[in-house]
């Protein structure tokens, strides 16, 4: 099966509200048709810049473009994950786990890393945009301070 671009438009529309897994795949599949009609071939390095929009990797793309030749449009649709399923966690392992919740320490979040621990305004040298780092090196027996 080629891939011809009305086809991978028209078969996109199905998966375009509801499945953005399957949405990225054929839209970079729709790109990568688009590069091969421009320019005729379609090098490894252009691969990985078409990938690269999607965030993905060049070796990714060669496998989509594989599978949707090979099985079409159903093929690019993701397999449910294998293993085993989740169950809940009871008795005596989830008493330890709340019991080991109630005694970590808190981890600040990440708009809290620039508070002073004293007031509760900001760190006026993080407020700054910098951080003042004083530290010392030995320079040829000579203490001296950066």
């Amino acid at each position: 099966m080629n891939l011809k671009l009305d086809v991978l438009r028209k078969e996109v529309k199905p998966f375009r509200k509801n499945f953005p897994r399957v949405l990225r795949r054929f839209l970079a599949l729709i790109e990568l048709t688009k590069f091969r009609q421009k320019y005729g071939r379609v090098r490894e390095l252009d691969y990985e810049q078409i990938a690269a929009r999607f965030e993905s990797s060049g070796r990714t793309l060669y496998r989509w473009e594989a599978a949707y030749r090979s099985g079409g449009a159903d093929a690019l649709i993701p397999d449910k994950a294998c293993g085993r399923e989740a169950t809940v966690i009871r008795g005596h392992t989830a008493r330890k786990i709340r019991e080991m919740r109630k005694h970590r320490p808190r981890v600040p979040k990440r708009k809290d890393l620039g508070k002073c621990p004293e007031s509760s305004g900001t760190n006026p040298v993080m407020q700054a945009g910098h951080v003042e780092l004083r530290h010392s090196t030995q320079l040829q027996g000579a203490r001296r301070t950066v």
